[in-house]
């Protein structure tokens, strides 16, 4: 250990001897309710000598170049950690700046909350300073250094996500460092990364050192820089001894869209061989997220944390919020290799999730070798309204919403009896009930709440009330849920997707590679886009592998004709694995769509249960998209068609459907909006040749429509008119 604490001083003070300045940051930002806090992270270098100073403030550049709007504002200095390598009898610059061996770095914490002044999709909230730490081997030393996040506010609020694991300082020459990102959305959002170039400004990426280094190989011969976006991890590794500088973009996606980003910007060294930095991690059962309410008196969260180094100590320290009337208590228990945290709080009465729709709880984990290994990781606590004494028909988990998770609880519950109600009714007011002796395990619900018919059992007569009460809300909470790995997708194998066709399309969990076990139920809403169906589809299941059997809960609600809501659920309180078809989706596609046409199938706010409606997995929602099929042995111009066409297209007020027909012929012609309504028709009876049709280009708003021109024996041409 000695020699080994030797060889990383002798190294790392090489790095002192520069004047260094910042070595990495990120600024990401959360909607309150009312407007953005913006969080500036600074990475900084402690020194023995000269160096730049840290800042008491730093101002921000707010822009949004479609709205000509740019302003600046200053963000104060709300705090700092340092970090160090935890080896015995060291002490870095941090702690002594004139006794210290080792370099130590600061994380500055800067914070404002902005007002942005309109609706835009490209407010770029960003912070450029000089400069760069020197000595980086790979370029960027003492270059300009910028970062931003990026927001679209015109459909909906955001949060950035939030990654709470610290950059990397220190990596083991030779050695492949597996560094856990865990990072969770507030809003739900789907993630992804990117590995970029460090920028110096906006637009403009840092000089590589010359070849061998670029994007691609940022860390020379035999390195490796990636980020695996399965397991929430950075790879490093590098066999050259040195300072180098890695950026990465954190994505956000909300069905399908994207919603923001941020960027990542680290400086780390790569040091003399040392014992494999094997960071402490977490338990698979370790919640990502838990419920609150005002009043709530008994909130646990436990958390599990165990070290790939069998021999290592594992050191935990827990972070509440500072939250005026709020108390968080703490039982820490460390060991080797393993350690536990277990946190309780009461929460206040007077907590509105309006103005506090959530919080964090973060766990600092570290090992005991030397360099340590240090990451962590959060629990998003979310807040919501706290369940009455009485029961809303069809409100079955009591978040005081009808909606895609009620049948979910009833699944759950489903065979539980207690007092029943008097006077029930599915009607939507409340109704008094006495608590049952059994609560929902998902957040401590009274199962009466599921008893939606008030006859005192749970069963699928209890989905009633949920139809007739879907969408009703009374003072309400919420959730939302982000997506991950699992894939959940539409089987479209063999499916002809042509006007006029019935469709059953398979939807499809896990794959022959990705078994999913203990699952209980599932709840999805499935839409439709580009399909303006005349009936909202349905999805059915035939004693799939997540159902057993006719007893299952199979629950569909239309919420419009392009959208269905789903829920499939057990009923025996069994988990069950496997993977494949869990159900199919029915439909007919509309017979006025045109040849050609797009349409994009996808699922929403998608969650897996267990029997004790505890969320076991994450879910990739693979989205199906393509476009619409001429049919097989019908042509597009057939039997007495001989060619049509529209003249001209695009048109102004004035358009012409053109046609010749091979024989005489009784025609009728159509007009379509996008929604499959008909706007205009007209019928006549042709002679063989060539004729031509006015359309009522005049009196139409401009757009896209759909012409069908048809003869008496169903010969048809359908074809997209622009109307501009």
């Amino acid at each position: 250990m000695k020699k080994l604490i030797q060889l990383l001083i002798c190294f790392l003070c090489t790095f002192s001897t520069y004047a260094s300045h910042f070595s990495g940051g990120e600024i990401r930002y959360e909607f309150n309710g009312t407007n953005y806090d913006v969080y500036l992270t600074v990475y900084k270098v402690c020194e023995s000598t000269a160096g730049a100073p840290l800042p008491n403030s730093v101002t921000i550049n707010v822009q949004s170049v479609n709205n000509a709007t740019s302003f600046t504002q200053a963000l104060t200095f709300i705090g700092f950690d340092t970090i160090d390598i935890n080896c015995p009898s060291s002490t870095n610059f941090c702690h002594n700046p004139t006794t210290g061996t080792l370099p130590g770095y600061i994380q500055a914490k800067f914070k404002s909350t902005i007002t942005l002044p309109s609706q835009a999709s490209d407010w770029h909230i960003s912070w450029q300073n000089c400069c760069r730490i020197s000595g980086i081997l790979n370029g960027a030393s003492g270059q300009s250094f910028y970062i931003d996040t990026w927001l679209d506010n015109t459909a909906a609020i955001n949060s950035n996500a939030r990654m709470t694991t610290a950059p990397s300082y220190y990596i083991s020459a030779n050695d492949t460092a597996v560094i856990p990102l865990q990072t969770i959305d507030p809003d739900g959002d789907s993630i992804a990364y990117k590995i970029i170039e460090p920028l110096s400004a906006v637009g403009t990426s840092i000089t590589y050192a010359p070849l061998p280094y670029s994007l691609t190989n940022p860390l020379g011969p035999g390195g490796i820089c990636k980020i695996d976006a399965a397991t929430h991890t950075l790879m490093l590794k590098s066999p050259t001894q040195g300072m180098f500088d890695v950026a990465f973009v954190v994505e956000e996606y909300r069905h399908g869209v994207k919603v923001g980003s941020y960027i990542r910007d680290i400086t780390f060294a790569v040091v003399p061989s040392t014992p494999k930095l094997s960071y402490p991690k977490q338990s698979t059962t370790n919640p990502t997220f838990v419920y609150t309410c005002p009043g709530q008196s008994s909130n646990s969260i436990v958390l599990n944390f165990t070290d790939p180094t069998s021999t290592d100590s594992v050191y935990l320290d827990v972070v509440t919020p500072a939250l005026t009337g709020w108390t968080f208590n703490k039982v820490i228990s460390n060991g080797s290799p393993s350690a536990s945290a277990t946190i309780t709080w009461s929460t206040p009465s007077v907590l509105n999730p309006a103005t506090l729709p959530y919080f964090y709880v973060t766990v600092k984990a570290r090992d005991n070798a030397c360099p340590s290994s240090k990451a962590e990781y959060s629990v998003l606590v979310r807040t919501r309204q706290c369940n009455a004494d009485t029961v809303w028909p069809g409100d079955a988990n009591g978040d005081f919403t009808v909606n895609i998770y009620d049948p979910l609880a009833i699944a759950i519950a489903a065979g539980q009896t207690g007092p029943t109600r008097t006077g029930a009714t599915i009607s939507w007011t409340p109704q008094y009930c006495a608590n049952w002796a059994t609560t929902l395990v998902t957040n401590n619900t009274n199962m009466k709440h599921a008893d939606c018919n008030g006859d005192g059992t749970v069963n699928n007569s209890d989905l009633t009330a949920v139809t007739a009460n879907y969408s009703l809300s009374h003072p309400k909470g919420g959730r939302s849920k982000t997506t991950g790995i699992n894939d959940l997708y539409f089987d479209m194998t063999g499916i002809n997707m042509t006007p006029g066709a019935h469709v059953s399309i398979p939807i499809k969990l896990g794959s022959s590679t990705q078994s999913i076990n203990n699952i209980y139920a599932i709840a999805t809403q499935v839409q439709l886009d580009g399909l303006p169906l005349t009936a909202a589809p349905t999805i059915t299941n035939n004693n799939s592998w997540l159902d057993n059997s006719s007893s299952a809960v199979n629950f569909n609600y239309g919420v419009n004709n392009t959208t269905v809501d789903w829920v499939l659920g057990r009923t025996n309180q069994q988990n069950v694995s496997g993977q494949g078809t869990i159900g199919t989706l029915n439909f007919t596609v509309p017979t006025s769509l045109t040849i050609g046409a797009h349409y994009q199938l996808s699922f929403v706010n998608t969650v897996l249960i267990d029997k004790d409606g505890v969320e076991r997995y994450d879910i990739n929602q693979v989205e199906a998209t393509g476009t619409l099929q001429q049919s097989n042995g019908v042509a597009g111009v057939v039997a007495k068609i001989n060619a049509v066409s529209i003249v001209p297209n695009p048109s102004g007020n004035t358009a012409h459907v053109n046609m010749s027909l091979k024989a005489d012929a009784d025609v009728n012609v159509t007009v379509s909006d996008v929604t499959g309504k008909v706007v205009w028709s007209v019928d006549g009876n042709y002679a063989k040749g060539e004729h031509s049709i006015a359309l009522p280009a005049g009196n139409l708003a401009g757009g896209m429509y759909v012409v069908r021109l048809s003869t008496g024996e169903g010969n048809t041409s359908v074809m997209k008119w622009i109307k501009q």
